[in-house]
């Protein structure tokens, strides 16, 4: 869709090297016999709230959001986990005057990813550990408040692979072997995670 994402200094765009790391997952875990659903199997623009419902009413064994980062500064690089906290996002409203007020609804959203919080942090690491040999350090895990996951009523995870702004890791996202390598990581993840739940 018109939402191209970040864009590297040499055209590569976020939504072709995630969507290619997405349909590789699926491809992968489906020789395991592990069901994935992806939102999105082409360029197609979907909004954060299309992708929840998704998810939700497909009931998940947990959600994994794909991005590439990007950032005013050139050294910013590496891969970067984060999960939806609602500590995270109450603390940041209160502590930034925004709302005094929380409606009903944002309640019942703050609580639903918190019934997760745990089962959230257990696959966060697992992948931190996976992804580690495609890494240049160690893989930071931040927990803050994301529309992408926050009505997303299961485990949820957005992984950063990593930033198209950086020289670096521009040409590792560029590159189709390394992809397939950090999907066969992934997916070693999702076994590991999806073995230990059942």
């Amino acid at each position: 869709g018109k939402d191209t994402g970040c864009r590297g200094n040499t055209g590569i765009l976020e939504k072709d090297v995630v969507l290619d790391l997405a349909k590789q997952i699926k491809e992968l875990c489906q020789q395991s016999q592990i069901r994935v659903l992806l939102t999105r199997e082409s360029d197609v623009q979907l909004r954060p709230s299309e992708r929840i419902h998704i998810a939700n009413q497909n009931q998940g064994q947990f959600f994994l959001s794909l991005h590439c980062n990007a950032s005013f500064s050139f050294k910013a690089e590496g891969i970067r986990l984060c999960i939806n906290n609602s500590s995270g996002e109450l603390k940041s409203v209160s502590q930034s005057g925004l709302s005094g007020r929380t409606s009903q609804h944002d309640i019942i959203k703050v609580l639903s990813q918190d019934d997760f919080l745990m089962q959230s942090r257990k696959f966060a690491a697992l992948l931190q550990k996976e992804l580690e040999p495609y890494a240049t350090a160690t893989i930071p895990l931040t927990e803050i408040p994301l529309v992408t996951l926050s009505g997303v009523y299961m485990p949820a995870v957005l992984i950063e692979i990593g930033y198209l702004s950086n020289e670096t890791d521009e040409v590792r996202l560029a590159n189709a072997d390394n992809i397939s390598a950090m999907a066969m990581a992934i997916v070693q993840a999702i076994q590991k995670y999806t073995g230990e739940s059942n």
